[in-house]
């Protein structure tokens, strides 16, 4: 509706288009901005803007007048009617979070023989898989157009043709990859695979947002997996008694990550580490599961027990008998015979 318009929903339609173009979209704002900026000064008046938009593929009718002037107005820092495009674009890809960023050091360092900070396009394209990029995947690019592209981002016209890649174009680079894929898993598989690399647990942190989407794909998976008359937590917590080999209300890593991966929440290892150190905040190595599943579903009225109770007296760790998969050893204590029933509780 007329006079709804927002700054928020306009950054939205332009990040939309990133990711309908393909990988490579924020290079090409970046081309549009320097195309239309004939005077070099780093900034774009609203007519440089709207024509900057054009040449990068939008449609005129995409942002109206008033959106144009959100962004204008957020992105005009000193007031002079122009906008910082190099703001702008930070403004649209985002930063990427901590999780990214570990997968694309980690690929520079491996690159890095040396490590003296500076690879040369050599090193590069004797190690890069383009048969792994986003684009080549959805049949936009073959494998050879990515890599001549790739190049091109270091060594073609808007390189500086030094033959050398330093560690803050690399990262510039993969910021701009990053703003058009909205999944981390699928961000860090693409690295992994392009470069021969792999995450390791205890290497990143998760952040608030990708928890949150983790807890709802499990709350999803709970809700078809469940018995009829049973609910989410009371199958939750069947599973994470099943799985806790130590007869009380904690859960361990290997614990954690069986019970979510049994309802269907299958994650790379470094990833189910992270989710569950999320949740293991004073690094005891285990976390209460009772209070797991009541933060899960707040509305059940969940026993939350301190940590560490038993969960049944005299229960059988594993739910039952022994799990065939995990040696336990005997807490019976052996003892000579005596011809009568041995009725103590051993």
């Amino acid at each position: 509706m007329p006079g709804n318009w927002t700054l928020e929903g306009a950054v939205e339609k332009l990040q939309e288009h990133v990711y309908s173009r393909g990988a490579d979209c924020m290079a090409g704002l970046g081309r549009a901005f320097r195309i239309v900026d004939s005077d070099h000064s780093g900034g774009l008046d609203r007519d440089e803007f709207k024509r900057a938009l054009q040449i990068w593929g939008m449609d005129e009718e995409a942002l109206n007048e008033a959106e144009i002037s959100l962004i204008m107005g957020h992105f005009d820092e000193d007031g002079d009617g122009k906008i910082s495009y190099t703001e702008f674009i930070w403004g649209v890809r985002g930063k990427m979070n901590e999780r990214r960023m570990n997968m694309v050091n980690k690929a520079y360092d491996a690159l890095d023989a040396n490590h003296d900070g500076d690879l040369t396009l050599g090193d590069i394209m004797a190690s890069y898989d383009a048969s792994q990029h986003p684009d080549v995947k959805a049949g936009r690019k073959t494998p050879e157009e990515v890599f001549r592209v790739f190049l091109d981002s270091f060594e073609g016209p808007h390189g500086d043709k030094d033959g050398h890649v330093s560690h803050q174009e690399w990262q510039d680079y993969y910021e701009n990859i990053s703003a058009s894929i909205d999944n981390d898993d699928y961000f860090c598989l693409m690295m992994s695979n392009a470069w021969k690399i792999a995450e390791s647990p205890g290497e990143f942190k998760l952040d608030p947002h990708r928890a949150a989407h983790l807890e709802d794909t499990l709350r999803h998976k709970l809700l078809q997996k469940k018995k009829d008359r049973e609910t989410e937590a009371r199958c939750l917590l069947s599973a994470f008694r099943h799985f806790n080999f130590g007869d009380s209300n904690t859960a361990d890593a290997r614990c954690f990550a069986r019970t979510v991966e049994k309802f269907g929440v299958v994650l790379e290892e470094a990833e189910m580490d992270a989710w569950f150190t999320y949740y293991d905040q004073d690094g005891t190595g285990t976390i209460n599961y009772e209070a797991f599943a009541a933060a899960l579903y707040p509305d059940d009225a969940i026993q939350v027990r301190p940590t560490g109770v038993p969960v049944t007296p005299n229960r059988q760790a594993g739910g039952g008998a022994a799990s065939p998969e995990v040696w336990r050893p005997s807490t019976r204590q052996s003892r000579p015979s005596t011809g009568h029933e041995d009725t103590r509780p051993w």
